[in-house]
């Protein structure tokens, strides 16, 4: 009786850490399938995104959104304070914008306003 016992102890001890050792590495296995999976899906987006860029309207269209480029012998026109009356935020004061929403321009001329009273303040109290 002693005999089976221990010959039953000594199989579970063996069966035991090969399971463990297997279950291990299954989930070691779905992770590295899974962050594949993720890899293709990034892939096929940034491909699709890459056709876009191949197409001159894509490009030219987003220099216009993003950059504020016009074509040579058109005229921009860029209305002031019409931000109050975007989203629906009719009657706020600044329309609620954030710097990420504002063209590149817009954040610049705020940044170099900014610097330039930083330097007159200074020059007051110094005064």
């Amino acid at each position: 009786m002693v005999t089976l016992v221990l010959v039953c102890l000594i199989a579970f001890a063996v069966v035991f850490t090969s399971l463990r050792a297997y279950l291990s590495q299954q989930a070691q296995y779905d992770a590295v399938v899974d962050q594949i999976e993720e890899a293709r899906a990034t892939s096929t987006a940034l491909e699709e995104e890459l056709e876009l860029w191949e197409d001159e309207d894509y490009v030219r269209a987003q220099v216009r959104e993003r950059l504020g480029y016009v074509m040579p012998g058109e005229t921009s026109y860029v209305v002031v304070g019409a931000e109050q009356f975007e989203d629906g935020a009719q009657g706020e004061v600044g329309g609620g914008r954030e710097d990420q929403d504002l063209p590149w321009y817009t954040t610049l001329q705020d940044s170099a306003r900014a610097a330039g009273h930083g330097e007159e303040r200074s020059e007051e109290q110094d005064g």
